[in-house]
């Protein structure tokens, strides 16, 4: 009886243990008396603290989907945003596209419209900027740039702004025209503008390989003269240049022939200079006294603000006859209002011109717009 208490004891505390290292804690705490083995001691060996969801086991108070968690109130994309008052919203997700990504806040995924800069988008373009694109000015909007064309009246984008090149424009129906006609210093301007990407030229003008023309005999080097001595094509790339083109057909589509060259109702040029009634001189000045700069005489068209239609030099206008097929040098080409050297009328057509022709100082141009 002596030998066996000591191994009943071993089993017993070896048994204690096994149950211990199980987690055995599902009922009362289990106990043992070292001198008896009877149960209801008050050595507690699971409890709480080994619990699989206890107060301090491992799926606690500091868990994956605790207070401090991936979407908790420190989260990835809260509500306090990167991007400011003008930026782009986000999309559900706290990164969105232009939008912000949240740094604090509530999981709230919303990028909104907070920050003071601006957000900036995935086209790399803010909302609000202008750029001068291949076929005009464009606006960034929504996150993309979209055509936003000029004015007529500022027909020409530099620098994502809307200008004038060239003379100022004179708003008459629904288009405008050239306040006067376009003087040397203003076609210096396109020649230096150009010299480095000439514009495009129409298959008739492919033969004008030179927009360079002298002005010398007529200006005397006055920079405020009308530019003379320029071919047809010259003058059509200048206006191309101003984003404007040749006084032609108030129909912008359809080609103005030698028959309405004087109507008024068909006309750009003779409805600016002669008004819907079509008088041949509206201005109360002798408006051919010779070859001057331009605007220094009282010599207004109908539309106040409009010079020199009649007199100074004969104008190229958007009206040619088709002679030479598609290679336009010798198709004939017109000038209206007549010059210092003839007779000056709203009504007067220079005609017998071909396309090419430019040894002639007293035939200038001015553009439309629209």
């Amino acid at each position: 009886m002596s030998g066996s208490a000591p191994r009943s004891s071993s089993r017993l505390v070896a048994l204690l243990v096994l149950v211990a290292a199980c987690g055995k804690t599902e009922g009362a705490p289990l106990s043992f008396d070292a001198d008896s083995g009877a149960g209801g001691g008050s050595v507690a060996t699971g409890g709480r603290a080994g619990g699989a969801a206890g107060a301090d086991g491992p799926a606690g108070a500091v868990s994956l989907a605790g207070a401090v968690s991936l979407a908790g109130a420190v989260s990835l994309a809260g509500a306090v945003s990167l991007a400011g008052a003008g930026g782009a919203p986000g999309t559900a997700a706290g990164p969105g596209i232009g939008g912000a990504f949240g740094s604090s806040g509530a999981g709230d995924t919303s990028a909104g419209a907070a920050g003071s800069y601006g957000g900036v988008d995935d086209f790399g373009c803010r909302t609000g900027e202008h750029r001068c694109g291949p076929d005009g000015r464009e606006s960034c909007q929504s996150g993309s740039w979209q055509s936003e064309p000029c004015p007529l009246d500022a027909p020409s984008c530099q620098s994502g702004a809307c200008i004038v090149r060239g003379p100022k424009l004179v708003k008459i129906t629904d288009f405008y025209i050239d306040s006067t006609e376009v003087t040397v210093a203003q076609y210096g301007e396109f020649l230096a503008a150009v010299q480095d990407a000439p514009p495009k030229q129409e298959p008739y003008c492919s033969w004008n390989t030179s927009l360079s023309r002298s002005q010398a005999s007529a200006t005397g080097g006055n920079p405020d003269m009308p530019m003379g001595s320029v071919d047809w094509c010259d003058a059509a790339s200048y206006c191309k240049w101003a984003d404007e083109h040749l006084c032609g057909n108030i129909d912008r589509r359809a080609k103005l022939t030698q028959k309405d060259f004087a109507n008024p109702l068909v006309s750009q040029w003779f409805l600016s200079c002669g008004g819907p009634s079509g008088a041949m001189h509206p201005s109360i000045s002798t408006c051919n006294p010779g070859i001057k700069p331009v605007a220094t005489s009282a010599c207004e068209g109908s539309y106040p603000g409009v010079f020199d239609l009649e007199g100074n030099v004969a104008e190229w206008i958007d009206g040619c006859r088709d002679i030479d097929g598609a290679n336009g040098l010798v198709d004939e080409c017109f000038a209206q209002g007549g010059a210092a050297l003839q007779q000056a009328s709203c009504a007067v057509v220079t005609s017998g011109f071909a396309r090419g022709s430019s040894n002639f100082e007293w035939i200038g141009f001015r553009c439309c717009s629209g």
